[in-house]
């Protein structure tokens, strides 16, 4: 995973492994080692031989009856945490795209509950979203059958085809009890 071969590695100090940023980490994981402290799942960045790093997720424990020698696994996780860092932004880049819409988007799960509920919909229906996400159903937020009304047009080829809902004059119901055009 380095890039070294057995004759390259020997004689070398493992903290010379570890990436500069890292190294106040490992030197607290050697303490650890003193009081017998193993962590697992610990992620760090080593250096490989030609310069460029990677990001391994060690575990280590005590080699038994040893003179405290430590035996460390790790494996490279680098693509891994790249993707998972990718997915965070991608997830708050469309939070906040949908925090900050103007229009009124909530989205229900397969039963009815409201699962997605922003800003635009609270000016809209009145209702808090804690009070509205995971406790309500989809069904309270028109009158009469709205709801199945609008499940209805989603999957109908009239209106945008199925999955979408091109622009329909509909009406919601307001926490108050009012009928909002919509």
């Amino acid at each position: 995973l380095l890039g070294h071969s057995p004759g390259t590695i020997s004689g070398a100090r493992v903290i010379d492994l570890i990436h500069a940023d890292d190294r106040s980490k490992a030197r607290r994981l050697a303490v650890g080692f003193a009081k017998n402290a193993f962590p697992h799942d610990l992620d760090l960045r080593l250096l490989r031989r030609d310069g460029s790093s990677i990001v391994a997720n060690l575990s280590f424990s005590a080699l038994p009856e040893s003179d405290g020698s430590v035996i460390v696994s790790f494996r490279d996780v680098t693509e891994h945490r790249r993707m998972e860092s990718e997915l965070v932004k991608t997830k708050e880049f469309m939070e906040s795209l949908f925090n900050a819409s103007v229009d009124g988007i909530v989205a229900a799960d397969m039963n009815g509950k409201v699962i997605l509920y922003n800003a635009g919909a609270e000016r809209i229906y009145g209702h808090k979203p804690e009070n509205v996400i995971g406790k309500m159903n989809v069904r309270e937020l028109y009158p009469e059958d709205g709801a199945r009304r609008v499940m209805a047009m989603i999957r109908s080829p009239q209106h945008g085809g199925p999955g979408r809902l091109e622009s329909a004059l509909l009406e919601a119901l307001s926490a108050s009890g009012e009928r909002v055009p919509i």
